[in-house]
Parts: C-alpha cells; structure tokens; sequence
C-alpha cells in the first residue's frame, strides 16, 4: 500500500505541475493540493522520483523558456510574463543561474 500511494502522490504532483508550472512555482502549492505538508510532500517526490519538487518547477519552467526562446522572434519582455516572474529582472537572473548564460545571450546563441 505505502509504495501505491508514494506513486499516487508523485503522479498527482506531476499531472498537476504539467497543467500548472507557468502560473505556480511554489512547492507548497503542490503540496496543500494533495493536502500534504511540503516536507513529507517533497521527500515523497524525491524519493520517488529522484528529484526534489523544486527541480522539477525548475526544469519544467526552464524547458519551456528555451522552448518560447527558440521558435519565435520572442520579445525577452513577454517570457517573465507568459512564466508568471515577478519581473524581466527576476526572470533574467533566474535564467542565468540555471543556465549560466543570460537570457538575451541565449536567444542570440539560438
């Protein structure tokens, strides 16, 4: 039973995170919706699947940032928007951490 429901939970999250990553980037939204605390929710994620629910956002966030980068004269401006960033500075600074390179340094390598 224990192993079942570590899968329905880390299923939920993703199934979830798919529909909710550019709006919710917080652990504790996933976790409240399943009606967990963001401890035990996270170390059933990482458990389970490898990867705390952090780098999952991360990663989801990230892929579709490269994603809008790469198939459209894309206006920097318009990402920290359609991702849910606070603001084009927040975003940048995110991005380069991730990546190591700026978001403009990135659309212009593509």
């Amino acid at each position: 039973d224990i192993p079942d429901r570590k899968d329905e939970i880390f299923g939920k999250f993703i199934t979830m995170l798919c529909a909710n990553y550019r709006e919710q980037h917080e652990v504790a939204y996933y976790a409240e919706s399943q009606y967990l605390s963001c401890r035990y929710f996270s170390s059933i994620v990482k458990m389970t699947s490898g990867k705390t629910p952090m780098q999952w956002i991360t990663m989801m966030l990230l892929a579709e940032a490269k994603n809008l980068m790469g198939e459209m004269p894309i206006v920097l401006d318009y990402l920290y928007h359609r991702l849910n960033f606070p603001n084009q500075s927040y975003f940048g600074k995110w991005f380069k951490k991730q990546t190591g390179v700026s978001p403009l340094d990135f659309k212009s390598a593509i």
